[in-house]
């Protein structure tokens, strides 16, 4: 207990919350004996010398003497860090869908854009067919066409297709 009297404490363990070091009075147990009130649901990280760390829940009673008085504390607690770890991965990967699914969205949106653009290029080439702007304008589109299907498959709304290439001719296409 890093309540216990000088010269008994761990050395070990730090006790923290919200990133601070809790100071050994102001640990559940001996709040509770000091205040004669209940520290209920208290959660706390110990962290160790060797880097590791635990996440603790409890809870800490008085003990009440003659008079009503408080003269000591009992505390219970449990270890909740593997808890921690599965709240942390299910908010990463809720985070992960969420960027997936805007990344869908923006895919969808984005092609619809393109459709027009590349629409009208095309139909401007076939008015002029040898104008390099609208030439560049419809390779450029298919390049962003090409941007927003891997949006789409990260997505998961399309999928991913590996192939060889050269790197000089996609460079100097870019």
């Amino acid at each position: 207990s890093k309540s216990a009297p000088e010269g008994e404490r761990p050395a070990n363990f730090r006790a923290m919350k919200d990133g601070k070091e809790i100071p050994p009075r102001d640990l559940p147990v001996p709040r509770a004996a000091r205040t004669g009130q209940a520290v209920l649901n208290y959660e706390c990280e110990l962290l160790f010398e060797d880097g590791t760390q635990r996440n603790l829940m409890g809870n800490a009673v008085p003990f009440v003497g003659a008079g009503g008085r408080p003269s000591g504390a009992v505390g219970v607690f449990v270890d909740i860090t593997e808890r921690k770890r599965a709240e942390e991965r299910l908010r990463r990967s809720q985070k992960l869908e969420s960027v997936g699914l805007l990344a869908g969205g923006v895919a969808h949106d984005f092609n619809n854009l393109l459709t027009v653009i590349m629409g009208s290029a095309s139909a401007a080439l076939l008015d002029c067919p040898s104008c390099q702007p609208c030439k560049d304008v419809v390779s450029a589109s298919e390049r962003a066409a090409y941007l927003s299907k891997q949006l789409l498959a990260y997505a998961g709304k399309g999928t991913f297709v590996n192939r060889t290439f050269d790197l000089t001719e996609l460079v100097s296409r870019a």
